[in-house]
Formats: C-alpha cells, structure tokens, sequence
C-alpha cells in the first residue's frame, strides 16, 4: 500500500508536469509567432509605403510638367478681334506636344466648347461644354488644374484642363492635354505587387484615372471602406491593414488634387510567415507527440510495483542513454550530410547549391539599400553592392592532358585555396563547375572591383603549382567582373543570376583578351533594363555596347600610370 500510494503521488505530480510543460511551450509558440506577424506585416507596410512614395514621385512628375504646359499655354495664346487665333494657337500646341512623350494631343476649346486648335489626329467626339471640367472651369475665375479620369469613350485618355480667359479676364474656353493612360500602366505592370496587390492613382473625390491591375471594380471596392475615406479625406499619407484590402499605404499629391495608393494582399505578405507557423507547428506537434510517448512509456514502467521496480529503473535509465546517443548520433549525422550537400567534394569550397541557397537575402539586403537611397531615406549606399568574379583557369585542359587528373586535382584545390586567401570570411568563393569559380564579395563598393580581380589574378600567377613528383607549373587565370545591382538607378530590373551572365561575358571578354587578365562590365547612365535584356540575348555586341563601359586591365594599369 505504501508503494502503491507513492505511484499514485507520483501519477499525478508526472500528469501535472507534462501538462505545465505542454502550455508553457504553446504559450512561447504562440508569442513567437504573434512577434514574427507583428514584423512581417510591419516589413510589408515599409514596402507598401515606399511603393506609395514611388507613385507619389511618378505622378507628381508627369502631371506637374503637364500641368505648368497647359497653364502656360493659357497664358501666352493669342487672341484675335476676342477669339483665340487658330492658326497661331495650333502651331503653339504642335511646339509644346514634341516635349513631352506621355503626351497623346494637346486642344483648346472656345468659350462654347467648340474645337478652336489641336494637334490630334482624330479629336475626341465629346460635347466639351458639358463636360464636368468645362463646366468648372466657367464658374470659376482662377486658373486651377483640373484632372479627368479616362471614361468609356477614350478609356486610354487621362484629360488635364485648366481655364482660358480672354484679355479682359472673362471666360474664353478651355486649355487641354490628352495624357497617356498606357504611360502610367508600364510603369504600374513594371512593379510587382504579388497576386493579390493593386495601385491606383485616383482624384481626391474617388475617381481611378488608374488601376492596375485593371479589374474595374477599384472604385466600388474603396467606396466600401469608410475607414480609409476618413484617412484619406483627414490625412496627406499613411497606411493601415484592412481585411479585405490588405496592406494598404496612400500618399497625396502636394500640388494636385491626386492619391496615389497602393494594397498588398496579406495572403502575399504572410506566405512565407504562413510556411515557418506550418514548420513550427510541425516541430510542437513532433516535439508534443515525442513527450506523450515518453509519458506513457514512463506510465507502463512505473505500473510495475513489485520486486522489478529497481531492475525496471535501471533499464529505464539504460533506454533512455539509447535514446539520447541515438539522438545525438541522428543530428551528428544530418549536419554531417547538410555540410556535404552544400560543400565541393574536391576543393572542400561551398557549391552552386549554397550560393543558391544564401545569395537571394544578400540580394534583397542590397535593393533595400539602393532603393533607400534613391528614395532619400538613406544618404549614402556605402558598401551596398554585390560584385561577381567568375573565375577560370586559362588553358586548364593541357594541365589535365599533359600531367593526368590526379595532378588537375591538385591544381584546383590549390586554386581554391588560394582564392579563400583574398576573398574574406563573410564573402562567398565556390566552385561553380569544372575550372571555373565564382566569387562574390557581399557589402563592398563596386570602385574596388578591379582591386580585387587585380590581387586575384596576381595570387593565382605569382607562384607555382606543385603536382607532385617534382612537377611545377605555372597556372594562370581570367576573371570576369559584374556588379549588382547592375542599374544602379532602376536596382532590382536586372537579376543577380543576370549579373553572373554579364560577368561570364566580361570573362569571354578577359579569354578572347589574352588571357591572365580582367574584364568588367558596367552600366553606363544611358543603359536601361531593356538595352541590358537585349545585350544578353545578343552577347555578341557586348563589347561594342555604348550602353556598357568595358573596363580592361590594360585601361587601369594606363591610368595608374
């Protein structure tokens, strides 16, 4: 009886223990994964603003420079007996049109809204004096800019106005410039906003002058929200998370009566949150299923209350060092096989399949400093960029043919050693296949590329490789240089699997050169995304392209001396 009272005692304080523990570790799961949401979806609301501020800039400049050609125009056309001069008033229109490429026609109306000038090839067909802006511009005496959103009619024509006084200040008709819908849509379509995200440029009333994408339905959908209309009626720029819209950031334009806005879909937002919840929960599940096997396991050991109770201890306690050393000799063994997936069998450098693995958060690291930078939010981009060294070993084949593999071997893993000597800890050097490596220095400025290709190429020169059985050669090596972003002003339109393109081109560059050289490749200010695409489907008019600056090492050598 005394035993079997002892059990019970101690059934109860085991049952309590585990379910102490089951909660305490809940509890910390659950803050754990509340602090990650509140992270993530204050990260998506940094990106939804800049997104926001980007608009804010695009829109602020295409429609103030179409707002100061109309008001302009307003104010130098000129009259003849009180009516404007067509002939000089089209030939003013014609001038200004030229300049600005967003722009489909430029018109002018007479006080009745009769067609006066316009360099339109086929004027739309509206009854200009009923139109609402023609109508506002009447009532009102001062010159004000007036936007109209594109209707069924002209669906790709976004109307600015403003009014037209005669020299005696009474109202003469209407200034208008047609602007390019499709403008603003190549911009918008140009920025991913994930599968659920929209932007909208829209009047300060609630018309959409744009909406990508464009399901039609953005006006009714705002109109809904009526905590968003208070915010975007009390205040100039903000952001808020609504169920249905998601993550949303809005900034209004200083000097038109425009909002620029922007939602991200929280499923978006979340995903990868979402993945890591699923991992955990995983792991507790696993970790709770573990627990109540051990529980019962300790429950049908300690069921045994006679004379085995101590022989049953002892093989309690022998199962459970099992347990353990199996335990450890598993982890021992999956970090042993991790490091192997990841590691070159030869040279003992990481592989293709760690740079992969790694360089997308480097990557994301320097767009978010570029984008910072060119937003105004951060003054400097010091040490922001990624440079890409691809690396090949000149003439490796006569090693292979003349001295066998097993001396090749040697060579390579001497090659590998000697690079991990210039690159530093925290940058990348693998072995990216056959001869050829690919390094990447992570947080440097692209000014010391060269420096360090030159220091590359004179390390794997400047001694011998030893073969063994008293052989020893000479081996040299080409490199190839490119930096990312590569677009210094458009960062993230050109990949860093691009980049590693470009620089295997500078690197046929280096080979066709002379070999036991450098070659860089950069943008020059005229390149864009599109001049870089082309390149690359075309490489062969890399070395020509007014749009890249081909720095050899020849030129630095000349203009260091």
């Amino acid at each position: 009886m005394p035993l079997a009272a002892a059990f019970r005692r101690l059934l109860r304080g085991l049952v309590l223990l585990i379910g102490l523990l089951v909660l305490a570790y809940g509890l910390a799961l659950a803050w754990n994964l509340w602090s990650d949401l509140r992270l993530t979806l204050a990260a998506a609301e940094n990106d939804a603003r800049n997104l926001a501020s980007a608009l804010d800039e695009h829109a602020a400049n295409t429609f103030g420079e179409t707002s100061r050609t109309v008001l302009g125009l307003a104010e130098t056309l000129p009259f003849k007996d009180g009516a404007v001069d067509a002939a000089a008033a089209r030939e003013a229109l014609q001038s200004r049109v030229k300049r600005a490429p967003y722009l489909l026609a430029l018109a002018v109306y007479n006080r009745d809204g009769a067609l006066v000038a316009t360099t339109a090839m086929q004027p739309l067909g509206h009854a200009a004096a009923e139109r609402e802006d023609f109508v506002y511009h009447r009532e009102s005496p001062l010159p004000r800019i007036y936007i109209v959103p594109p209707d069924a009619a002209s669906p790709r024509t976004i109307r600015v106005t403003t009014r037209l006084a005669a020299p005696d200040g009474r109202f003469a008709g209407v200034v208008e410039a047609q602007v390019d819908a499709e403008f603003f849509n190549l911009f918008y379509t140009s920025i991913n906003v994930g599968n659920g995200g929209h932007l909208y440029l829209m009047r300060r009333d609630g018309a959409m002058l744009v909406e990508v994408p464009n399901t039609g339905q953005g006006p009714a959908v705002l109109a809904t929200h009526s905590l968003l209309r208070d915010r975007l009626a009390k205040t100039v720029s903000g952001t808020l998370i609504e169920s249905d819209l998601g993550i949303v950031a809005y900034r209004r334009l200083s000097k038109l009566p425009l909002i620029a806005l922007v939602s991200l879909a929280r499923e978006d937002a979340t995903a990868a949150w979402r993945e890591r919840a699923f991992k955990q929960a995983v792991a507790a599940a696993a970790v709770l299923a573990l627990v109540l096997v051990l529980g019962w396991l300790i429950w049908q050991q300690l069921g045994q209350l006679d004379a085995q109770d101590k022989a049953l201890q002892r093989l309690v306690d022998q199962r459970t060092g099992e347990l353990a050393q199996r335990n450890a000799e598993l982890e021992l063994a999956y970090k042993a096989l991790e490091e192997v997936s990841i590691t070159d069998a030869l040279t003992g450098l990481k592989n293709r399949r760690y740079l992969m693995q790694h360089l997308e958060a480097d990557a994301s690291l320097a767009l978010r400093r570029y984008h910072d930078w060119l937003n105004g939010s951060n003054p400097s981009i010091a040490g922001a960029d990624l440079v890409f060294f691809v690396i090949d070993l000149d003439h490796f084949k006569r090693v292979n043919d003349t001295y066998g593999h097993a001396a090749g071997d040697k060579a390579l893993i001497e090659v590998g050693r000697r690079l991990e000597q210039v690159f530093r800890d925290s940058d990348y050097v693998v072995r990216w296949g056959g001869e050829e490596f690919l390094a990447v220095a992570r947080g440097v400025d692209r000014a010391h590329a060269e420096t360090i290709a030159e220091k590359v190429v004179a390390t794997v020169s400047e001694r011998e490789f030893a073969l063994g059985e008293g052989i020893a050669i000479r081996i040299t090596c080409s490199v190839g240089i490119a930096c990312y972003p590569f677009l210094p002003t458009e960062p993230g339109t050109v990949s860093w699997t691009q980049v590693v393109e470009l620089a295997d081109h500078a690197l046929y560059l280096a080979k066709t050169g002379g070999r036991n050289t450098w070659v860089g490749l950069y943008a020059t200010p005229l390149a864009r995304h599109a001049d870089v695409k082309r390149l690359l489907a075309a490489p062969e008019g890399i070395a020509r392209a007014a749009e890249l600056h081909v720095v050899k090492r020849a030129t630095l050598h000349s203009a260091s001396a």
